[in-house]
């Protein structure tokens, strides 16, 4: 493993508003930033080889390989290794509106420690995620390709006290009922649609969603479709009509409304503040 190399995000200006990564790096041996700043993003942390504590706050835990920890935002860290083998180690950072609740759907409080069984996989999507330095449209979009994968795999790696699934049965319902959202979002699906697709009833489902991810069905669905029409308000020059279609609204003043509702302005503004950004920042 590299001795240091970090990807720090912090002073550019987020494109993405419900989930953006902030920062990412890896660590062989002592290290290098020793404690970190407070910073206003949450933080994954994953032992890699040898082993050391993580002082959070106070509390100090262990991370050896397969061993991990999430950090909120405004928590103080401090690193210490333990043992003769060199502590390796990895981490990202990510922030947005939506952050919390990508954290709660993977399977992790706030702040938690967890096994996981394939920290292989995910310390390569973070060797993708340094590679990608250089502030350009391409890599922006391809580190929050990144970011979603890793979380993907976050997920089906996360490993229980028992050895099990964390999150138990009632998470796997969530997660079936979210991954079919994201693939079938664009085609009009209704709440009754997710519940029937994952074989409950649509009151059980609500439960489920509430306990797992604190929103309703009916609202992640909404911000799904939301982030999607964002993205494509940026990255395409397809009508505001087009693009409502795209993501599941038969009538585009129907779109424009639930729109401006959850974003606070019109489908055409946010396209217009977004670009002018852009031009800014390039």
């Amino acid at each position: 493993m590299e001795t240091r190399s970090i990807l720090e995000l912090k002073r550019r200006t987020p494109h993405f508003d419900d989930l953006s990564l902030f920062g990412c790096g890896v660590a062989c041996g002592e290290p290098q930033h020793g404690t970190a700043d407070t910073d206003p993003a949450y933080r994954l942390y994953f032992g890699a080889a040898g082993r050391g504590k993580i002082d959070l706050d106070g509390s100090l835990y262990a991370l050896g390989r397969g061993d991990g920890l999430s950090a909120a935002p405004g928590q103080r860290l401090a690193f210490h290794e333990e043992g003769e083998e060199p502590w390796s180690y990895f981490w990202v950072a990510f922030r947005g509106g939506r952050a919390a609740d990508c954290l709660r759907l993977s399977g992790l409080a706030d702040t938690d420690v967890f096994r996981c069984a394939g920290s292989d996989e995910l310390l390569a999507l973070v060797r993708e995620m340094l590679a990608l330095e250089a502030p350009c449209p391409e890599n922006e979009l391809m580190l929050q390709s990144l970011l979603f994968r890793f979380f993907s795999a976050l997920a089906r790696q996360l490993v229980s006290g028992d050895g099990g699934q964390k999150g138990g049965r009632d998470n796997a319902y969530v997660q079936k009922a979210v991954e079919y959202i994201h693939s079938s979002y664009a085609t009009g699906i209704t709440v009754s649609d997710i519940a029937h697709y994952v074989s409950l009833n649509r009151s059980y489902l609500s439960t489920l969603f509430q306990k797992v991810l604190e929103v309703s069905p009916q609202d992640y669905l909404a911000f799904y479709r939301m982030s999607r029409a964002k993205e494509r308000l940026v990255q395409t020059t397809d009508t505001i009509a087009a693009i409502a279609q795209s993501c599941g609204y038969a009538d585009p003043q129907v779109f424009s409304r639930a729109f401006k509702q959850q974003v606070g302005m019109t489908p055409a503004s946010y396209r217009r503040q977004a670009l002018e950004e852009q031009n800014r920042g390039g």
